[in-house]
């Protein structure tokens, strides 16, 4: 299912501009959503382009029994808890924050490998690593 999200194709920022946008009435309760970036062109103007940083995708709380094919913790205050076992397939980057798996396992499947991880994000409690 494609959504338009009435936003604009041709931006015209001049400097980098904070985008919020809500995507729960799509997105709450369907198992997989895909996110597409689009610009084009009206071909008059020549302009750099659009340029795409930091992009956070956030929802609480995660369905249980989910699995992901890649997760990024960047949450510099507080805890992201599991609220059930939670599988991931990818690539599990610790930014920032914790991930408490203390009532519930976080597993990693044979494929899966972790980047990041320090003081400031690691797990708090089981992680298992599917062979």
């Amino acid at each position: 299912m494609n959504e338009d999200l009435s936003e604009t194709l041709r931006p015209t920022d001049v400097s980098w501009t904070l985008r919020t946008i809500d995507i729960s009435a799509i997105a709450d309760g369907v198992a997989t959503i895909w996110i597409r970036w689009r610009s084009d062109s009206d071909g008059s103007v020549a302009y750099g382009g659009w340029n795409i940083d930091d992009v956070t995708i956030s929802g609480d709380p995660v369905a249980a029994g989910s699995d992901f094919n890649a997760i990024t913790i960047n949450k510099p205050s507080g805890n992201i808890q599991l609220l059930d076992d939670i599988l991931v397939d990818g690539t599990l980057t610790l930014t920032a924050g914790y991930i408490d798996a203390s009532a519930n396992n976080l597993v990693l499947t044979s494929a899966a490998t972790i980047s990041g991880g320090s003081d400031a994000s690691h797990v708090i409690g089981t992680m298992v690593k599917t062979t």
